[in-house]
């Protein structure tokens, strides 16, 4: 039996731009106006290839919060870009939502 890999591995909060990665399509033109996307949500697994514990982190308004079982606490998004993800959620940045946010400040 192997062993957990547990090497770190840095991961983009925001603007992670996967442009690179996609192929220009006429069909999905406005759908691929923008290819940069958010972190919004992660699983960690705490333990061992034998068993452990999933702890998820997600963001809400702005803040970030650890979901454990039945207890959710604030945590910081520095916090969070330290955990050992196991799965990383991210979200398309909608360009046409990021200009009517910018007109409201």
């Amino acid at each position: 039996a192997g062993s957990k890999l547990t090497d770190s591995v840095e991961f983009p909060m925001t603007d992670l731009n996967v442009k690179q990665f996609t192929k220009p399509s006429e069909k999905y033109k406005e759908e691929q106006a923008t290819t940069v996307y958010d972190l919004f949500a992660l699983v960690e697994h705490r333990g061992n290839l034998s068993g452990g514990h999933y702890v998820g982190y997600v963001q809400s308004d702005g803040s970030w919060y650890e979901c454990d079982d039945t207890r959710v606490s604030p945590v910081t998004a520095e916090f969070v870009s330290k955990v050992e993800a196991y799965i990383l959620f991210y979200r398309l940045r909608c360009p046409r939502a990021r200009a009517e946010e910018r007109e409201r400040v």
